[in-house]
């Protein structure tokens, strides 16, 4: 068998099974659930996703403070990823940590529940409300469900996957708001 029948013969097995990992993962929620237009909201506040700082052993940090940063890390790039891919076009602000809900000004507000990881599957869960902060009604709720890409594998380790399943909590975001996805849904 000459190289190259090698090198296909290992990306066919490396998509085939990326293909049959995400068909064995939680479902995929790529239609619009919530009834509420919210196409019309240009400045939308993000809640934050507390990842709960007192699991840090549970994940096989040394200490709590070492989890925080990758809490606040990984906040940082979903709110910067919202901002710029997901609902590039509108004002994105983001809470700054755990407490902050300064919604003044915002037309929406995003407010993550029950945040968790599922951490013998790799996934993360947590519920979704979509609040006018001006009036404080609730315009839609997604309900606590699991969020996962499906990575087949990779060498970085659990941060990474916390990465791609912050990716399709996004790409959820992005239909309940602007009523589509991202042209390119993988």
């Amino acid at each position: 068998m000459t190289g190259r029948r090698v090198v296909i013969m290992i990306l066919f097995t490396l998509t085939l099974g990326q293909t049959l990992l995400q068909a064995g993962g939680p479902k995929r929620y790529l239609e619009k659930e919530t009834p509420a237009d919210m196409t019309r909201a240009k400045n939308v506040y993000l809640g934050w996703l507390d990842m709960n700082p007192q699991d840090w052993a549970t994940y096989g940090y040394s200490t709590e403070e070492e989890w925080k940063q990758v809490i606040n890390e990984l906040n940082n790039w979903f709110q910067a990823m919202c901002r710029t891919k997901y609902l590039k076009g509108r004002n994105v602000t983001g809470a700054k940590n755990a407490t902050d809900q300064n919604t003044l000004g915002q037309d929406l507000f995003i407010k993550f529940s029950k945040v968790s990881i599922d951490y013998d599957n790799l996934y993360l869960v947590l519920g979704i409300e979509f609040i006018d902060p001006k009036t404080d009604s609730v315009l839609g709720t997604i309900p606590v469900r699991q969020y996962y890409k499906g990575i087949f594998w990779t060498p970085w380790g659990f941060e990474r996957y916390l990465y791609n399943d912050l990716e399709e909590v996004n790409l959820k975001l992005q239909i309940e708001v602007t009523r589509r996805a991202s042209a390119k849904v993988s």
